[in-house]
């Protein structure tokens, strides 16, 4: 193979290569990557080269690719080693693993993925291998040189498949396209391989006819000039669609790749709700236990388990109109430290007798370190949720002995008072929301914002009366214990939308029944947080806060008041001490954790409203009444109707959104069948021109021309240098054409000039020769001629013999 064919069949692959790279770019997101892509890319053109300069069966070549995987790929792909050679065994038992099982890990981790343990060996492996084999495949004269393209392709494909769930908004700040850095790559990558695989074609072409005779080709500049025109015409076409079409069909069909479908997810979505099993805390056999021991500073929360979604039955992870594939809830691993803001925490954490997947977590998790011979199971099955803050642990090890170091960022602190609502209305469903909290709402005319919030939920804890149990407990036991001097009151658990309607119910009748009365009068409903964590987060609804329940423990007691719910003493975590309280977000995004436990020290005491009988009695009738028919109604005295019902904004968003799809399908429909309508108009235009030109001979040598270009179109011979005669033969023609052949001749060799009436006659004849050429051929023949450029590309001096 010629040097020069190889020079340029690398050019390209490194290119290929390169894009593909830049593709893999946010998987990583580290400075190494760089550094181990670039080797990679080199060490691959150079074991191709080598290959294809010294003939090398593919056996040959497997193996010199596989040896220097190895031997590179424990540096490049696992850098820790260079600071640290006691890794060596580790990095090379997770290089040689890596084809098998690094998807698995690429799919599982949070990106960016960094340096994190051996995770840039499938990067390695793809950019070693598919530059230098599609080099070695595609630079050799071999029927299965093809098979370079896909090959080449692989860095991008990888990219698609293992990156995120979500397209980026763009490559640059001014163009803020979602999609669009993705379907540039895809395009300069797929360019790549097309203008690799026409520059093979002519350079293939070349050495063989050198090779058969010494034959130099003269370079048509004007064919090569078209072809460059069209494969610009066709690049640009296919940007501006990109361009046009990817934001909406990314907003159409959410972004789905491999890491969409973890396993996470499966074990979420069999997960039961952490608020439902709340009350199997405090029963006899679990109040007591040691859930979990916790050494820390600087946080007073430890979180279990965020739950941000209600569908009217449950509170819920994940959210149940999106289904378990919504990256907006995903759990991934943490790959390596996160570079996140605040005050640094650590937290020394040991499992006790908790059972389930939620790993005891504080702030926002950083970085996390087990302990304990499994601590690599450990590692490898945890998963976090660093927009819900909270973790989980798959690992089947994962229980009782696990031991942990948390680092973290300790939350940001805000009032409540202070806080202002994202959003001016409500999110949930009408039919979720009780009618009798609404209700409620308007009685208290507690005012907006964080402080009518902070008012709200207050009078809701103050009027509310803690209960763990719909039984009796055993008294001086458990929970009942901690509280002291308590008297018991039946509370039913769960924390539907009807268990919320009547909490409320109860809070309505009594504050109607007493609209005077003061909040220790007005102590109506019963429950714990599992219900009060519930109406809160739809009051929080109703005031425009975003809001999402958690379930934890407190690490201190609540300033200023008796605990219902006790914190954990010195660390230590029982089932009596898991609480459930409220976070609503600011418009700043900051999260504001409110306490939602109800008092236990005012008892449901019935309240009896004794009214005195009238001083002055009223005789009681027998019933004789009689019915009086209304007046008949005059339409000329009625009030024109009015409605109360405040003016609706008007949501254009579906409007908005079909016109985005009515565009894009237009536009996708413009791109394809633009050109062809362009050559059909311009093949009109030329006919129309002909035909009425300003002299008969004129319209007559036109009518020639629109022949031969329709015999032309139909697949006939250019004419080249023959006479009018020559081209009528040479294609065939019927006693019609020789007709034309003759009429344009004595146009242009008679003495006299044509008349008006020979241009018509001779436009008819044309006509009907052009129909005759359409009548001979199929119906794909005829489509064909129409949209054929060859008559558009002959020049001027083929159009007169």
């Amino acid at each position: 193979m010629r040097p020069a064919m190889v020079v340029g069949t690398a050019a390209f692959m490194v290119v290929a290569a390169a894009g593909g790279a830049i593709g893999m770019w946010p998987i990583y997101e580290d400075p190494w990557f760089l550094v181990m892509a670039a080797a990679a890319i080199a060490l691959s053109i150079g074991v191709g080269s080598i290959a294809l300069a010294r003939s090398w069966v593919w056996w040959r070549t497997a193996i010199s690719f596989a040896t220097v995987f190895v031997v590179a790929g424990v540096p490049l792909a696992v850098p820790a080693v260079l600071t640290d050679p006691s890794q060596i065994p580790a990095a090379l038992i997770g290089v040689l693993s890596a084809p098998v099982t690094g998807p698995n890990n690429l799919l599982t981790l949070e990106l960016p993925l960094g340096t994190y343990q051996a995770t840039l060996a499938p990067a390695f492996l793809v950019l070693l291998l598919a530059p230098g084999a599609a080099l070695a495949i595609g630079a050799r004269r071999s029927r299965w040189w093809g098979l370079a393209a896909p090959i080449a392709l692989t860095p991008a494909t990888f990219a698609i498949v293992f990156g995120a769930t979500t397209a980026t908004a763009g490559i640059l700040a001014a163009v803020p396209i979602l999609g669009l850095r993705e379907a540039l790559i895809g395009i300069a990558s797929c360019s790549t391989v097309l203008l690799w695989m026409l520059w093979r074609a002519v350079m293939v072409r070349r050495l063989a006819l050198r090779e058969a005779g010494g034959i130099r080709q003269r370079p048509a500049r004007r064919a090569a000039m078209g072809r460059a025109a069209i494969g610009t015409s066709m690049l640009l076409i296919a940007v501006i669609a990109a361009v046009s079409i990817t934001p909406v069909l990314t907003a159409l069909h959410p972004r789905t790749v491999p890491r969409s479908a973890s396993e996470p997810i499966i074990r979420l979505a069999q997960e039961v709700s952490p608020l439902s099993t709340y009350r199997a805390m405090f029963a006899a056999d679990t109040a007591d236990e040691v859930l979990f021991e916790i050494t820390t500073a600087g946080v007073d929360r430890v979180r279990l388990a965020t739950l941000a979604f209600y569908d009217g039955q449950l509170a819920r992870v994940t959210d149940p109109a999106a289904g378990i594939n919504d990256p907006a809830t995903a759990y991934t691993r943490l790959p390596s430290a996160r570079l996140v803001g605040g005050d640094g925490v650590r937290a020394d954490v040991v499992i006790g007798e908790y059972s389930g997947l939620w790993v005891p977590t504080v702030g926002t998790v950083a970085a996390i370190a087990f302990d304990g011979p499994d601590r690599a199971a450990l590692a490898d099955g945890f998963f976090y949720d660093a927009a819900a803050g909270s973790g989980i642990d798959i690992s089947p090890v994962y229980g009782a002995g696990t031991s942990y170091t948390l680092r973290a960022a300790a939350p940001a602190s805000m009032e409540l008072s202070e806080a202002t609502p994202p959003r001016s209305a409500p999110t949930l469903d009408e039919t979720i929301v009780p009618e009798s909290l609404t209700q409620w709402i308007r009685l208290q005319e507690a005012g907006s914002a964080g402080a009518g919030l902070a008012d709200l939920v207050d009078r809701l804890r103050q009027r509310g009366y803690l209960s763990h149990a719909l039984e009796t407990p055993p008294p001086g036991t458990g929970w009942v214990a901690d509280l002291g001097d308590y008297t018991f009151a039946p509370s039913r658990a769960g924390h539907s939308t009807d268990r919320i309607d009547a909490l409320f119910t109860a809070l309505v009748n009594r504050q109607t029944q007493l609209p005077d009365a003061t909040d220790a009068e007005l102590v109506a409903a019963v429950g714990d947080d599992e219900q009060f964590a519930v109406a809160a987060a739809m009051i929080a609804d109703q005031l425009g806060f975003p809001s999402r329940i958690v379930v934890g423990a407190r690490l201190q007691a609540e300033d200023g008041s008796a605990a219902g719910v006790p914190p954990c003493e010195d660390g230590t975590c029982r089932g009596r001490n898991i609480t459930a309280w409220l976070e609503v977000q600011d418009v700043s995004g900051t999260w504001i954790p409110v306490d939602v436990t109800p008092q236990h020290e005012i008892p449901m005491d019935a309240v009896v409203d004794e009214r005195r009988d009238p001083e002055n009695a009223t005789d009681v009738e027998s019933e004789r009444a009689e019915v009086v028919k209304p007046p008949e109604a005059d339409p000329a005295d009625a009030d024109p109707r009015t409605s109360d019902d405040p003016e609706s904004e008007v949501d254009l968003s579906s409007l908005v959104l079909g016109v985005q799809i009515a565009g894009s399908i237009l536009l996708v429909l413009a791109i394809l069948l633009g050109p062809l309508a362009v050559i059909v108009a311009v093949k009109a235009w030329r006919r129309r021109r002909r035909r009425r030109a300003a002299l008969p001979a004129e319209r007559i040598f036109g009518g020639w021309d629109e022949w031969v270009d329709a015999t032309i179109d139909s697949g006939g011979p250019l004419p080249a240098t023959r006479t009018r005669t020559e081209i009528v033969e040479a294609v065939g023609g019927a006693d019609d054409a020789r007709a034309l052949a003759m009429i344009a001749d004595h146009a242009s060799f008679a003495d006299e000039s044509p008349q008006d009436e020979e241009a018509t006659a001779f436009w008819q004849l044309v006509d009907r020769e052009r129909e005759r050429l359409g009548e001979a051929g199929s119906w794909r023949d005829r489509v064909r001629a129409t949209l054929s450029l060859r008559s558009l590309r002959r020049g001027r001096r083929d159009r007169r013999p």
